[in-house]
């Protein structure tokens, strides 16, 4: 069976949440749903633990971190329950880059203890941080996913050519872009997974499609050359592959 996963979408920002879960269930896909700060895993965890398409993961935005610098403490009490992390990273948009150094040191925390606990399936935010972010990566048996990378691809393989658990999650809006389509035709299909970052796409912004994940399936197959249903076989053994890592 294939395996369809959304494994960045934000669906607590919709004021129906429970629809982006009808959803999933109805289309037989999973969302890998991230958290913006550490307080709100654990409400979010409690409202939709006995869903068994939604997944919740426990996350730190790194553009909310000048708004709450102390929540480091709130993330590393349930960072060894959390089995996906996200969102984090780091971030130098003009509003933000007064933070950076208190980004950088609350990222290496993060990181440090996910790669100490191991098998964590992280997802990161790298805005205009391409130069550092891979850095602060640790090979290990956690799994990185990239999301919405924007920066340097050569950076990336680079990162990508010296640890094999990196991967570069794709939404609907980088497949229509120029630097994501470059992304797409220069990454490794073996290294490609599915994202929405709904509700922040134009195709989500208002709902979220129930065949967004197909749709963009579909591009990423135009874009490669390739038939759609091989490049769907190769994203959901990935997606696998992926989450295997918790069966360790």
């Amino acid at each position: 069976m294939l395996e369809m996963i959304d494994f960045h979408c934000h669906p607590d920002l919709y004021n129906d949440n429970f629809k982006v879960i009808e959803k999933s269930r109805e289309n037989n896909f999973k969302i890998v749903a991230m958290t913006n700060l550490p307080q709100l895993y654990r409400r979010y965890y409690e409202k939709f633990s006995n869903e068994e398409t939604i997944n919740i993961s426990l996350g730190y935005h790194p553009q909310l971190i000048e708004e709450y610098p102390k929540e480091l403490n709130t993330f590393l009490k349930y960072v060894k329950e959390a089995s996906f992390i996200g969102e984090v990273g780091l971030d130098i948009s003009s509003k933000k880059i007064n933070t950076i150094e208190l980004q950088k040191e609350i990222f290496e925390s993060i990181i440090n203890e996910c790669t100490r606990l191991g098998n964590k399936i992280i997802s990161i935010h790298s805005r205009k941080t391409d130069d550092i972010i891979f850095d602060f990566l640790k090979k290990s048996s956690c799994i990185y996913i990239m999301h919405w990378y924007t920066g340097n691809i050569k950076r990336l393989l680079a990162a990508m050519s010296s640890d094999d658990n990196i991967y570069a999650s794709i939404n609907s809006d980088m497949v229509h872009s120029s630097n994501g389509i470059k992304l797409i035709e220069t990454v490794p299909l073996s290294r490609i997974v599915l994202e929405t970052d709904a509700p922040f796409t134009a195709k989500t912004k208002n709902e979220y499609p129930k065949q967004i994940l197909n749709d963009i399936v579909i591009e990423i197959a135009k874009i490669k050359k390739m038939e759609k249903l091989q490049v769907l076989k190769i994203i959901s053994d990935n997606s696998r592959k992926i989450l295997s890592i918790q069966e360790r």
